[in-house]
């Protein structure tokens, strides 16, 4: 995953009319490993075993992602797209190939690091109200994603918290962030995670 975590791509993507249609080209390899490995690993092992090494491998995808990826990065609203469906795309291999939630339960601090990306910068635009014909296709989008039926969580976007609110309130207090990361329905990422996430959004990139 060394090439894919040293991609340059999340702050300079320009602003496409559609959103990313497939997973980011540096991390087609690892895709392609995976896929490869998982076919053969299913014909050797039993199911039980199979599971239990997906889930330490989930694991370490998700810590290299997490620590290499996005704590190295800063992110605009393209580039949390593309992680989102880079994500996303990683789940459903690990889905496809194994089975039950191994690879959305391994990847949860990905995932949840990526919703924090995803935040709007204003609650009021999930709505269409003081957003752009771009921001209401990025919202039909991001919900197909974010939905509980792809989640497993209670994240429906129907009361979705803007970027400013989340900020200010995540540094008010570990109490106040608490708070915020139960209404986000967040239950892996810790308060200090949260915050250094938030700041690796090029609008609170310090």
């Amino acid at each position: 995953m060394r090439p894919y975590s040293k991609s340059s791509i999340w702050t300079t993507l320009s602003e496409p009319e559609e959103p990313p249609a497939e997973a980011s080209l540096d991390l087609q390899p690892v895709l392609g490993l995976l896929d490869e490995s998982f076919t053969f690993l299913a014909r050797a092992l039993a199911p039980l075993p199979l599971r239990q090494i997906s889930r330490s491998l989930a694991k370490v995808v998700d810590a290299y992602a997490f620590d290499r990826l996005i704590m190295m990065h800063t992110f605009a609203k393209q580039g949390a797209r593309q992680l989102e469906l880079d994500v996303e795309t990683l789940v459903k291999l690990f889905e496809r190939k194994v089975g039950g939630a191994v690879g959305r339960n391994g990847l949860r601090r990905c995932l949840e690091a990526v919703h924090l990306l995803r935040l709007k910068v204003k609650a009021s635009d999930r709505f269409g109200e003081n957003g752009s014909a771009q921001d209401a296709e990025d919202d039909a989008w991001a919900d197909s994603v974010e939905s509980p039926e792809n989640t497993g969580d209670n994240t429906t976007g129907e009361d979705e918290l803007g970027l400013w609110q989340v900020e200010k309130r995540m540094f008010a207090s570990n109490e106040s962030a608490r708070e915020v990361l139960e209404e986000l329905a967040m239950s892996v990422l810790s308060e200090t995670e949260a915050r250094q996430v938030l700041q690796r959004r090029v609008e609170l990139a310090k």
